[in-house]
């Protein structure tokens, strides 16, 4: 403003001293008209930078405040983009510019061309800390006292208690610097106005006089506080003059998804658990749900994004639904429904047996619920399960037991859990004793000697309880040309895996007076005892499901017989020609 105030004052005189010859005073009045421009385009340089330091302040502010960028509209001048309008869900919008292009130089005149001036780079950067502090030309911007200058107004914490038992003070907030251009210079300060601190020049100077100068450069492109704001569909990125990118996320439509929404089971008076994930949401959301038709519904949150709907039905299940709100807590309301069904779980018994070598088990039910199987930590080693799932199944639950080496039969309980973790059923598996390799006595040495030509898989001509449990059926004619010599065979009650025995197996056995089938018997095959005339008395065990044609028929000294509930098919002729 001097040197306005100065060449102002030179053409006030000449005009008023110089009437006697004419003047030409065009030149003085150019270098005038290009002060006032140099100057106007340096106070207009001068606002914007201003203004680009308080848009970075509150947009350090939004990013540490977890704010979001709701829209980012282009600034425009002659076509060009020179900056942008960035808005955001709490924070007021911020405007940001570019650096614009310097124009042609002009003619030198009288003297040297001056320096060109330049421009301070004010930033920000994260510390080690998390902050945000200012950057001038890309170090730290510090107090009188050498302490960086926080760029984000946060309230510091009270300070733990001094040695006279005083708490410490709170700590800083951040500043707003502030720049201004006087007499040429660009001037800072970081206490309001208050004080200011001389920087570099805002601009060149005209050279003392002296030859005609050349033509001037063309001007550089003027100084660029944010180098680029770009976005896409989550973030915007906005990269400062010295390279430094700040992420600020985009906000998103408020909404909230389950884990299921229809067609959930629930047992009468029990609960499920259905998880939700809220998208667009922030610390103000709040979800609410209501149950109706006897169903009750809570909310459970675990973060402000996630949570679960506990939702409980009546003991007198029904169908019902729970309806859940989502409020943004700025007035955005969502309503999502969830939809129940009664849960149905049958089938199950109360306990199943295993052998005791390694096999597999399955447990049928039919259900419409989902569960989990969770099975003893201490039986995690011998027993495990293969699970399948639909909406409404008869399902069947195959676990694998390994071989049992204990001296004792072993067992588990095993639960069907809800995913509210709650028991729907238990049951238990038991695994039986391994047999041990005692040798089985036979009475008589026929028996023995077409049981160890069939069993004795180790060559010592015995047969041990182990190798008779491996036996699962008896075949037609078991004995073949000796059938004439084998009066009783009770020692085939050792054979605990024996399920069938086969057709024609003890078939005119005529001398046979006495058996005893293993209990893990399950089916008598066809003329199986048919013609043991000598045959006094035989016990069907239990877990016999159906008796050939004519098993029995000619066992004429059988005076009773007890058949099992379990039977559910007897063929023809079973009991023909007995008394």
């Amino acid at each position: 403003m001097k040197r306005i105030l100065y060449l102002t004052t030179m053409v006030v005189a000449l005009l008023f001293g110089g009437c006697a010859q004419e003047f030409d005073d065009s030149e003085i009045w150019d270098k005038l008209d290009n002060h006032e421009s140099r100057i106007t385009a340096l106070e207009e340089l001068c606002r914007q930078m201003n203004t680009n330091i308080s848009s970075l302040q509150t947009i350090v502010s939004a990013l540490q405040n977890n704010d979001y960028v709701t829209g980012v509209a282009p600034i425009t001048k002659n076509g060009e983009t020179i900056g942008y309008t960035i808005s955001f869900t709490k924070s007021q919008p911020v405007t940001i510019y570019h650096g614009e292009n310097g124009k042609d130089g002009q003619n030198g005149t009288n003297g040297v061309d001056g320096k060109d001036g330049s421009t301070p780079v004010i930033g920000v950067k994260m510390d080690d800390d998390g902050i945000y502090y200012w950057t001038l030309n890309g170090e730290w911007l510090t107090d009188e006292n050498g302490n960086k200058i926080k760029a984000v107004g946060t309230d510091g914490k009270d300070g733990t208690n001094g040695a006279n038992g005083e708490n410490g003070t709170n700590g800083k907030d951040g500043i707003t610097p502030q720049l201004k251009i006087e007499e040429g210079y660009w001037f800072i300060s970081y206490d309001n106005g208050a004080t200011w601190t001389k920087l570099g020049k805002a601009t060149g100077e005209d050279g003392a006089n002296g030859q005609d100068g050349t033509n001037g450069t063309n001007g550089v492109d003027g100084d660029s506080f944010f180098q680029s704001a770009t976005q896409d569909e989550y973030n915007v990125y906005i990269v400062l003059a010295d390279g430094t990118e700040i992420t600020i996320p985009k906000q998103t439509a408020l909404n909230i998804s389950f884990s299921a929404t229809s067609g959930i089971a629930c047992m009468p008076g029990k609960s499920v658990s259905i998880s939700y994930t809220i998208s667009g949401g922030d610390s103000k959301t709040s979800v609410e749900a209501f149950g109706d038709g006897g169903w009750s519904a809570t909310v459970k949150a675990t973060s402000k994004s996630e949570g679960a709907i506990v939702v409980t039905a009546p003991t007198e299940a029904t169908a019902g639904k729970v309806i859940v709100l989502v409020s943004d807590g700025r007035g955005d309301v969502i309503m999502r429904s969830l939809n129940f069904e009664e849960g149905v779980l049958s089938g199950i018994e109360e306990a199943y047996e295993g052998d005791w070598e390694a096999c597999t088990l399955r447990v049928k039910l039919q259900t419409n619920l989902d569960y989990t199987v969770e099975i003893p930590v201490d039986a995690q080693s011998w027993l495990s399960v293969a699970e399948s799932r639909a909406t409404l199944r008869n399902e069947t639950l195959t676990f694998s037991l390994t071989e049992n080496p204990d001296e004792t039969p072993r067992s588990a309980s095993v639960k069907l859990m809800g995913n509210s973790g709650d028991v729907l059923q238990s049951f238990t598996i038991i695994q039986k004793l391994q047999p041990s390799d005692d040798y089985i006595v036979f009475a008589n040495a026929i028996v023995k000697k077409v049981c160890v030509e069939k069993y004795d898989t180790n060559g010592d001509g015995e047969i041990s309880h182990k190798e008779a449990s491996k036996v699962t059926s008896i075949p037609s004619n078991f004995f073949g040309e000796y059938a004439s010599s084998v009066q009783s065979f009770n020692e085939l009650q050792y054979f605990i895996n024996v399920t069938s025995i086969g057709g024609d197996a003890f078939y005119h056995y005529s001398s046979l007076t006495s058996i005893t089938i293993p209990e893990s018997v399950t089916s008598i095959g066809n003329n199986a005892f048919s013609g043991c005339s000598s045959l006094t008395s035989i016990t069907i065990p239990e877990g016999v499901t159906s008796i050939g044609v004519s098993a029995f028929s000619g066992c004429s000294s059988l005076t009773s017989i007890n058949i099992p509930e379990s039977v559910t098919s007897i063929e023809w002729g079973v009991f023909h020609s007995c008394i």
